[in-house]
């Protein structure tokens, strides 16, 4: 795969992504939205394309521009996510918009490290979420797995770095503070998924 087309991949994952986003900011319920919300992860693991979230956990062993790689996926993520909740906006639907509002509020709420941590849990559950669909002989067994691994994220509240994006860009929070919240949940999320990953290698490598 060229690295356009690894681009225009991570592009179409935020994108993805950014749907799942309004999505569940329109569910009815948390639980429905969770739901609704792993229709993203699973078309994403099904055609294989580039989430950060859903990859960086694989960077071991390392590979050359595995860094440069990471980051423009990361980039084409945010394009993606950006382009359709934005685009979603010019739709004056006010509803989801009043709701991604309240839900930015409470995350802002959040010291530094908290941000972290649940970027890592989330990192975590993505990871396992992926792995276990790439390793299941059962792709319908995989799949469930990967909506279970949603599910839990959101109604546990850990902080996936990517839907941070579609929330921010529909409650209109284009501020510094929401920019570093970002960050941080990036952080978390490639912290916690990398680490799994390793210590999932280091219990094969015996």
């Amino acid at each position: 795969m060229t690295l356009t087309q690894r681009y225009i991949s991570a592009i179409l994952a935020g994108m993805l992504v950014g749907i799942a986003s309004i999505l569940y900011v329109k569910a009815p319920t948390q639980l429905v939205g969770a739901i609704l919300f792993s229709f993203a992860l699973l078309v994403v693991v099904v055609f294989k394309h580039d989430l950060f979230t859903g990859r960086v956990g694989f960077v071991y062993p390392y590979e050359k521009k595995t860094a440069q790689n990471l980051l423009f996926m990361l980039f084409g993520n945010f394009i993606g996510s950006l382009f359709v909740t934005s685009l979603f906006l010019l739709t004056n639907n006010f509803e989801p918009v009043f709701a991604a509002e309240l839900l930015v509020q409470n995350k802002l709420t959040q010291v530094w490290y908290q941000t972290i941590i649940l970027g890592m849990f989330c990192g975590f559950l993505m990871y396992l979420g992926v792995l276990s669909f790439q390793k299941a002989k059962n792709k319908a067994l995989g799949g469930l797995i990967v909506v279970f691994a949603v599910v839990i994220f959101i109604l546990s509240g850990y902080e996936h770095s990517i839907a941070n994006i579609g929330y921010f860009v529909l409650a209109g929070s284009f501020t510094f503070e929401s920019l570093l919240f970002i960050i941080l949940a990036v952080i978390g999320n490639a912290a916690g998924a990398i680490l799994l990953h390793l210590l999932h290698a280091f219990t094969k490598s015996a």
